[in-house]
């Protein structure tokens, strides 16, 4: 009987051990692996000034190891037992690093370029150096001036790097520029700095650049779209240049165009919009104090007056010449970008139109381009590479031209001396040629509306490039490009415009000695 109760007890104790340790501990085996919190944090990555996706980007929560990479499309998802909110820590090479506050609703992140990771490697003559390794002057154009409005690429180095001066030689749109790196260097011959563009030589003369003639040239840089510019680095001295030679003694201008990137497949469409105006005019007389200077010059004791006091108070202010031919002006771009690639192969694709109205009547400047770049690499050693470039340019501009000893400046000067007396328009809408205070009868503004001035531009540029890699250290690169440019310019001045009137003008007569 007491061996029954002692094996009773002893059963007791096995039981109470298995119920209080054993099945707690199995039930914890079972839970093991699942969290006890289960969060979701989705988003994508984009760059901040092209809106792209960014693949690759590495994101971890703050605090802890747990990290994962963005997409093809820059989307990420963290599915992890920590507590929301959290921080995550965004980091990509070539970007600044980024602390973002998350509490599980989707995010866009936007990424900031690192101007200081990408200036590390400077493009110099045929091949890349550090740019702490450099001894020559070198500067690289700001992105935040590329992507300014601006009608020719070389307006966009005004005030953007030290050292260069950049003088815009006229309003009129598409005008030339005068671009001087560290000042004239040459008293007889040029003083312009030699641009390339993606490895292919722009010369730099002045039958190149300057084209067009009755009134100011056109710049022939500015049948190159801005929009289609990646970077711009500037070479100063005679140890960058060097690989140029006697071309690159005023500085060399590099400029990059844009390309596709691996992994990606984008659309990109960007437009703007905008007006100008005159912001500050000539202050010139009005018609009231026009009659009363004239009065002061020409009275004299014992000489009547050119005008009296009751029609110098009923004249008003008469006609405004200047004001009449401004105006607020319209520019707009539309751009057009299909980009892409993979491991081996990039290409983009642009469409361009450009159209910046001057705010001189019958004045302006258009233009249509259209690019293809692409680079594939064929095999580990093996790089080919092509770009192709074309556009039409159209600029309506002021004439302006002499004929025999009587200049024109251009129309504009000849309305700023017209007098206000003179009425602009008659009472039936037409021009008012009847000035008695001209020695040429005109109206200024109907020589700016009516006189046709306008130089077309067509031009192409292409080239091809192969590079072939001998060792890891030395690279054989074969190019070939070709650039057509083609100017055809559209004159012509009514019969009853001031350049035609003065051709009929009778010349003195000399009397014979």
């Amino acid at each position: 009987m007491e061996i029954y109760i002692h094996a009773k007890k002893y059963i007791y104790q096995l039981l109470r051990t298995f119920i209080f340790l054993i099945l707690p501990a199995a039930a914890f085996a079972q839970n093991v692996g699942t969290p006890l919190i289960n969060s979701r944090q989705e988003g994508v990555v984009i760059d901040s000034i092209t809106k792209q996706p960014i693949a690759g980007v590495t994101l971890q929560i703050k605090g802890v190891t747990h990290s994962v990479a963005s997409g093809s499309d820059g989307r990420f998802s963290f599915i992890t037992g920590q507590k929301l909110p959290y921080t995550l820590i965004v980091s990509f090479i070539g970007y600044k690093t980024r602390e973002v506050p998350v509490d599980g609703t989707p995010v866009t992140i936007r990424l900031i370029e690192a101007t200081s990771q990408l200036g590390e490697v400077v493009v110099v003559g045929y091949g890349t150096q550090r740019k702490s390794d450099l001894t020559g002057a070198v500067a690289t154009v700001p992105r935040a001036l590329l992507s300014q409005p601006a009608s020719s690429f070389d307006n966009l180095l005004q005030g953007g790097v030290s050292g260069v001066a950049v003088t815009q030689n006229s309003g009129q749109p598409g005008s030339t520029a005068t671009v001087r790196i560290r000042g004239g260097n040459s008293i007889s011959f040029g003083n312009s700095p030699l641009y390339v563009i993606d490895g292919f030589i722009i010369y730099n003369n002045n039958d190149y650049t300057n084209v067009g003639s009755n009134g100011t040239s056109v710049d022939a840089l500015a049948t190159i779209d801005p929009n289609d510019i990646e970077t711009i680095e500037v070479l100063k001295d005679a140890s960058a240049t060097a690989i140029y030679g006697s071309h690159g003694a005023n500085g060399v201008v590099i400029i990059n165009t844009k390309r596709g990137k691996k992994g990606t497949n984008n659309i990109n469409f960007s437009s703007y919009y905008g007006t100008q105006k005159v912001s500050k005019t000539l202050d010139l007389l009005n018609a009231t104090q026009w009659e009363s200077l004239v009065d002061d010059i020409n009275t004299s004791d014992g000489v009547a007056q050119t005008f009296s006091a009751a029609q110098i108070t009923a004249v008003g202010a008469g006609s405004n010449w200047q004001q009449a031919a401004l105006r607020t002006a319209p520019i707009l771009n539309d751009e057009l970008t299909f980009s892409g690639g993979d491991e081996r192969s990039r290409y983009l694709i642009s469409g361009d139109y450009f159209n910046q109205v001057g705010t001189i009547l019958n004045t302006g400047f258009k233009r249509y381009s259209a690019r293809v770049n692409y680079e594939k690499n064929v095999s580990e050693r093996l790089k080919i590479t092509a770009n192709a470039f074309g556009s039409q340019s159209i600029e309506n501009k002021l004439w302006g031209s002499s004929y025999g000893s009587i200049n024109f400046s251009n129309a504009f000067a000849t309305l700023l001396m017209t007098s206000p007396l003179a009425l602009i328009k008659n009472q039936d809408g037409s021009y008012n040629t009847s000035n008695p205070y001209l020695t040429t009868p005109t109206n200024p503004i109907q020589d700016i509306a009516k006189t046709t001035n306008q130089t077309t531009i067509n031009r192409l540029l292409g080239n091809f490039a192969a590079e072939y890699k001998i060792i890891p250290d030395l690279t054989l690169k074969i190019s070939a490009g070709a650039d057509v440019l083609n100017t055809a310019q559209d004159y012509y001045a009514p019969s009853y415009t001031h350049l035609q009137a003065a051709r009929r003008v009778t010349p003195p007569a000399v009397t014979p000695r």
